[in-house]
């Protein structure tokens, strides 16, 4: 199975990472919501992906994350087990722009 990124408007996918900057990359399996011990972090792992259509009814085993969305850009840590919720990657990258 192809692994791609479920994080809005990433368009990360590991047949594609060619450059030395994309094979940086690592895709991190979603947390299991069927798993009792990890339905909250699958729940706030789905709220901080920004896209209305997803719960956590829409994981499967094949759905991952990539490093991109951690703070750190590695994945998840002990004291960062969560990606970054999009809307503030949006602010920081506009942020950005206007510097």
């Amino acid at each position: 199975m192809v692994r791609r990124c479920s994080y809005k408007d990433c368009r990360s996918d590991e047949r594609y990472l060619t450059t030395d900057q994309q094979k940086k990359i690592k895709f991190h399996s979603f947390p299991k919501p069927w798993k009792p011990k990890t339905v909250d972090a699958a729940k706030r792992w789905a709220a901080a992906l920004g896209r209305e259509d997803f719960t956590i009814a829409n994981v499967r085993r094949w759905t991952h994350v990539c490093s991109k969305h951690f703070v750190g850009e590695r994945g998840p840590t002990s004291t960062y087990p969560d990606p970054i919720p999009h809307q503030e990657l949006l602010k920081k990258s506009r942020a950005q722009r206007m510097i």
